[in-house]
């Protein structure tokens, strides 16, 4: 799927200024100006998309296109208001390591002897 941008309507509005021949049906496209600003905002959007996870619309149809719009808003919103550190790199790796059920001994055709690993996962080296 394609990255969509989401652009605001007064960008829009200069453009069109700017490009009096911009193609007409562009021209006459609906915008939206469904903008997340608050929690409460956020909430509604979560629950106004929530059944259309349920009763997933087909591709191409308008529930879909504000499906998708809705989304990106939503992922705009909480990657502003709820951003997520990069885990600290040893503490991904004892994770991984976890997640696969991979022991020390695992590690050492990739990082060598025994020690040095446990060097490593200590954040002695």
């Amino acid at each position: 799927m394609t990255a969509m941008k989401i652009i605001s309507v007064a960008s829009l509005k200069t453009f069109w200024e700017k490009h009096p021949d911009a193609d007409p049906e562009s021209r006459s496209a609906k915008v939206r100006e469904d903008v997340i600003r608050t929690k409460q905002d956020y909430q509604e959007a979560l629950k106004a998309i929530a059944s259309l996870f349920d009763n997933q619309p087909e591709i191409g149809t308008p529930e879909f296109d504000h499906m998708e719009v809705m989304v990106l808003l939503i992922e705009a919103y909480e990657a502003e208001r709820y951003p997520i550190d990069p885990p600290d790199p040893i503490e991904a790796i004892k994770f991984r390591m976890e997640q696969s059920g991979l022991t020390v001994k695992d590690l050492e055709p990739a990082i060598g002897k025994t020690n040095r690993v446990y060097e490593i996962l200590n954040g002695k080296r």
